[in-house]
């Protein structure tokens, strides 16, 4: 079974079974994952079952999807990962959806109709200490928040900034 834990900071929003091969995720009616918030595009991503694992897809958005803090426009997505859409985080959890199998077939009459949203979603405080453990249990590493993309950016853009300096120096002093 698995479901998809929505959360902003600290907060879970709303958890989702996964009852379908391909789940999708945006701010309008028609997707399985309604996420009402401007930082979430109409239609966003989706998440496909493609035996055995799931991938987590880029759907055009305007703002994009995170895995371990780097852009991506598709990339496979285990158990106990989390992918970033807008302000929020959806973790990917074995518990609380469709067994695999049942994903393979489809099952009818366990999602809402077409162009009608799964269901609406409050925030509600969350117990942190116990997503922690669960991922723990789930044999889940803590991941870097910075991807080596983002660390190396930082690096040359330091060395360009130096550089900048180290020439306005020279060009400075030269004429005296």
């Amino acid at each position: 079974m698995a479901s998809l834990i929505i959360q902003i900071k600290d907060r879970v929003v709303q958890t989702y079974p996964i009852t379908k091969v391909d789940t999708t995720l945006g701010r309008a009616a028609g997707n399985d994952v309604v996420i009402n918030n401007m930082s979430v595009s109409d239609f966003h991503a989706s998440l496909r079952f493609e035996d055995p694992n799931f991938y987590v897809y880029d759907r055009g958005s305007t703002n994009g999807i995170f895995v371990d803090g780097c852009h991506v426009l598709q990339a496979p997505v285990m158990y106990g990962d989390t992918f970033g859409i807008g302000k929020f985080n959806i973790l990917l959890t074995p518990e609380g959806g469709a067994p695999v199998e049942a994903l393979e077939e489809g099952l009818p009459g366990t999602v809402s109709e077409p162009g009608q949203p799964h269901s609406t979603f409050f925030m509600k405080p969350v117990d942190v200490a116990s997503l922690m453990e669960a991922k723990k249990a789930l044999g889940v590493a803590e991941k870097p928040a910075l991807g080596i993309g983002v660390a190396a950016l930082v690096v040359l853009f330091l060395a360009v900034v130096a550089f900048a300096v180290l020439m306005i120096l020279m060009l400075t002093t030269w004429g005296r």
